[in-house]
This record gives structure tokens, C-alpha cells and sequence, in this order.
């Protein structure tokens, strides 16, 4: 999963975040935590690009813009939706 718009392609498994907004990302953080607990057989594992890569605009650190909310969005995931 990409917090904000990036290109990658062939490759069925990456989700793209177009809406660039931590409300945007933690709906894409819940369909990945769906898919991995529909799927017990396989390793439940949810790659997340990138901590910093500031020049790339991709990142989940705090910023002007958007505060916390990347990280709140991750953090609300693994408390099972529970700020």
C-alpha cells in the first residue's frame, strides 16, 4: 500500500492511494487487513511504502498537511479500529 500516488506496473498485488488523505489510506489499510484475514492459508502480512521517502512523496511521517494521520490511520488498524 502507497500513502499517496505512485506508478507501479504488472502487478496485481499493489494498491495505489489516488485520493492522497489519511481517510483515503486507512479505508486501503482496512481492505488489506479484509483480504489477509479472508485468506488464514496465507502469511498475514500488509506492506506499507514508505516511512520517509519525502522526494518520492511518499511517506507516512507527520507533515502540515496532514498531521498524525497516516500513523493514526495504522495505529486505528492494529488497535482493531480503536482510536
Amino acid at each position: 500500500i502507497y500513502p499517496t500516488q505512485f506508478e507501479i506496473k504488472n502487478s496485481e498485488f499493489i494498491r495505489i492511494n489516488y485520493n492522497n488523505t489519511s481517510e483515503s489510506f486507512g479505508a486501503y489499510l482496512q481492505k488489506a487487513k479484509e483480504y489477509a484475514d479472508s485468506h488464514p492459508d496465507q502469511p498475514k502480512i500488509i506492506v506499507i511504502n514508505a516511512w520517509n521517502e519525502w522526494v518520492e512523496g511518499s511517506y507516512l511521517e507527520l507533515d502540515m498537511l496532514n498531521g498524525y494521520g497516516y500513523l493514526d490511520a495504522v495505529e486505528m488498524l492494529m488497535n482493531g479500529g480503536q482510536e
